[in-house]
């Protein structure tokens, strides 16, 4: 539920002084895809161990992944900041178990 607060805070409460530079919203946008990315390798690492941690790990890079765009939204007000959000969301939906994986998990 996060994310989509996100969105809401981030339409609700415009900027302050909008920045002409597009680089820090470009940066923060693919730094969030390769951070969203990266959350499956580093999941299915920790996994090894600690199953529940890395599911909690996964997450928690995806929702690091949307903060970005709230720093770019407040910082520059690019509507690029909403690449980092649907990132995340993206990314957060992905590491969410299939049915079939939950009830072979419980046998």
């Amino acid at each position: 539920m996060a994310i989509p607060l996100y969105y809401v805070v981030m339409r609700m409460a415009p900027p302050e002084a909008p920045a002409a530079d597009s680089t820090l919203p470009n940066i923060l946008a693919m730094l969030s895809v390769v951070l969203a990315g990266m959350s499956f390798p580093i999941r299915s690492f920790v996994a090894r161990s600690q199953p529940r941690s890395a599911f909690i790990l996964g997450l928690a890079l995806c929702q690091a992944a949307a903060l970005f765009g709230m720093v770019a939204w407040f910082a520059t007000g690019s509507p690029r900041s909403y690449y980092c959000l649907a990132a995340g969301a993206a990314g957060m939906l992905l590491h969410f178990p299939r049915a079939a994986q939950s009830n072979a998990n419980r046998a």
